[in-house]
């Protein structure tokens, strides 16, 4: 019988910013990686400067 080997799994994230804009027009960004804050930076770095982020447990 042929031996199985342990594949190290790893977990992949997709953050994803919705984007509003003033004249109603939207549109979406999205960063893949992992749950930290170097991944957030990522996709933070490629939005438009805001008031306010917002997410489904955290606000800035």
């Amino acid at each position: 019988m042929w031996e199985r080997r342990r594949e190290k799994r790893r977990e992949a994230w997709i953050w994803t910013a919705v984007v509003e804009e003033a004249d109603g027009g939207r549109w979406a960004c999205f960063e893949v990686g992992d749950r930290s804050e170097e991944t957030f930076s990522r996709l933070l770095e490629r939005l438009p400067e805001a008031l306010r982020y917002r997410s489904d447990d955290y606000e800035r």
